[in-house]
């Protein structure tokens, strides 16, 4: 497993210039620099690349080198394929660069991590879905009224939660109904998220109009920041920041080269 990773990581080596040559492969010459980057990237997707010597990834380091030239001299690099391949590993390249690198590590605040936590809370839900026939206005009408009553039934505590379940019966979206002890905010549909964040603990949403279904949902318990370690704030609001910023950049690329895009209908 730790050669898979480690050869994974060697795509990302960059070769230095000016350094000592510990070896060479053909033309190309792989430094002390580059073995020490290469065995630094090596430790920051695994633990045990503590156990290997500098031979082993000197290696690793020469059996790429000798790959690649292999390949080359085979002519794959001037395959349809073997460019395709390439072109990927460029595109990866990029986002790396443009985007990635740039949260490499990055350890945020606790009042950082609380921010962004109050905007994507860890929640406990009831929901209740009524599907409805799209373009049907009559059968949207009996599902939104019928899940309205329901609704009113509930906040009056006339009937409880598993009781309106039970009135629903089966159906196609059965599977979305019932209790989620644990759902970030963030991954609920927009038209969910939207309304849920405006909701207080206990309180039940109004009818929810969604892509062939009507829904309520109830706001059982907003978990503290406390409830989740550390680490995880900071791993998931680096996720977020990743995504955000990838989605910057698909935008720019949009805006600064749109005469270059043509869709067809």
């Amino acid at each position: 497993m730790i050669k898979k990773v480690i050869l994974f990581c060697s795509v990302f080596c960059v070769y230095s210039l000016g350094a000592k040559t510990l070896a060479r492969v053909g033309n190309r010459e792989i430094t002390d620099t580059d073995l020490e980057q290469f065995k630094k990237g090596t430790r920051n997707v695994s633990s045990l690349a503590g156990q290997y010597d500098d031979k082993h990834f000197m290696d690793i380091l020469i059996n790429y080198e000798l790959a690649l030239y292999d390949a080359k001299k085979k002519g794959l690099d001037q395959t349809s394929e073997g460019r395709q391949a390439m072109e990927k590993g460029l595109y990866n390249y990029y986002i790396y660069k443009m985007v990635d690198s740039k949260y490499s590590g990055s350890e945020f605040s606790t009042s950082e991590l609380k921010k962004f936590y109050k905007s994507d809370p860890l929640l406990k839900l009831n929901r209740l879905c009524i599907p409805f026939e799209v373009k049907n206005a009559k059968s949207f009408k009996e599902a939104n009224s019928k899940l309205s009553i329901l609704r009113s039934e509930l906040k009056s505590r006339k009937i409880s939660f598993q009781q309106a379940v039970s009135e629903v019966g089966l159906h196609n979206l059965s599977h979305l109904n019932g209790t989620f002890d644990t759902v970030f905010l963030g991954i609920l549909l927009p038209g969910e998220a939207a309304t849920v964040s405006k909701m207080k603990q206990g309180e039940v949403s109004p009818v929810i109009k969604l892509d062939g279904y009507v829904e309520i949902i109830q706001l059982v318990k907003i978990y503290p920041f406390n409830s989740i370690p550390l680490a995880e704030h900071n791993t998931r609001m680096k996720i977020h920041n990743l995504e955000t910023t990838r989605d910057k950049l698909n935008q720019s690329l949009r805006n600064r080269y749109k005469s270059l895009v043509t869709v067809y209908e």
